[in-house]
């Protein structure tokens, strides 16, 4: 037992640095892009990031016994990003380059945790993977929809 709560802790350690790494991402790439909606995006998705990094530290904190309570939203995936290449945003970002990596981001961040909540053995490990990943859903649909509505609407 004292081993799967090691295991475990690592995993938190491990989805807290995502979190961390993502905020990251997000605060510099807004303070890069020159467009306005680009930047209340990124800034929006980098606050985001850090309330999952406190959920996380407050689990790491307290145990593996705190549980995630309420239902799962159903989050739609509409996959556009499954089908774009992001790049390397730079100071001349546009507003599609920023969603398109934006988008990226969040579906590997839902992949991670979808992951750890099909491996974790506790129930409460389980249900907040499972809710981080649904966050994840909600962020890489936000993204989505954006993208939808301003660069396809360019074709």
């Amino acid at each position: 037992m004292q081993g799967d709560i090691r295991n475990i802790e690592e995993l938190l350690r491990t989805a807290i640095k995502r979190e961390e790494e993502s905020n990251a991402l997000y605060t510099q790439a807004a303070k890069m892009v020159k467009s306005t909606p680009s930047r209340v995006l990124l800034e929006e998705l980098a606050g985001e990031e850090l309330t999952h990094k406190a959920k996380l530290e407050d689990l790491l904190a307290r145990g593996v016994t705190w549980v995630v309570r309420g239902h799962k939203e159903k989050v739609t995936d509409l996959k556009i990003s499954d089908y774009l290449v992001p790049q390397p945003l730079r100071e001349d970002a546009d507003f599609q380059d920023v969603l398109t990596v934006a988008a990226k981001r969040e579906k590997n961040a839902y992949d991670f945790y979808t992951a750890m909540s099909e491996v974790a053995q506790d129930q409460a490990v389980r249900n907040l993977f499972t809710w981080l990943a649904n966050e994840e859903m909600k962020h890489k649909n936000k993204v989505e929809t954006l993208y939808e509505e301003i660069v396809y609407k360019e074709f």
